[in-house]
């Protein structure tokens, strides 16, 4: 079995994708490694590459396979969407209101 660092295997195996791309599928738990020590010290290998690839690909239609986080739309009224915060957006919670 060959190993490659996460750079090497998104040029050579991943079809020169961004190597973001493939940190962001391991951050997801979709994509395999052996980590190696700290930080992104990380190799893989060309059959968990293919397996992601498996996996992450949409259809032949072009329909996409998981619904967004962000779509509400089949649980807001119409037109409430936009009432909608995001926890991660709502700052008023994190700082007390200015005078």
């Amino acid at each position: 079995m060959v190993w490659k660092k996460i750079s090497d295997a998104a040029r050579d195996w991943a079809g020169d994708v961004h190597p973001k791309i493939l940190y962001y599928a391991i951050r997801q738990n979709r994509l395999q490694v052996a980590r190696i020590g700290a930080g992104r010290n990380m190799l893989t290998c060309e059959k968990w590459i293919d397996e992601w690839l498996q996996t992450s690909a949409l259809p032949e239609n072009g329909a996409t396979v998981q619904r967004s986080r962000l779509d509400v739309s089949d649980t807001c009224e119409p037109g409430r969407a936009s009432e909608v915060a995001s926890p991660a957006r709502d700052r008023s919670r994190l700082a007390p209101a200015r005078a």
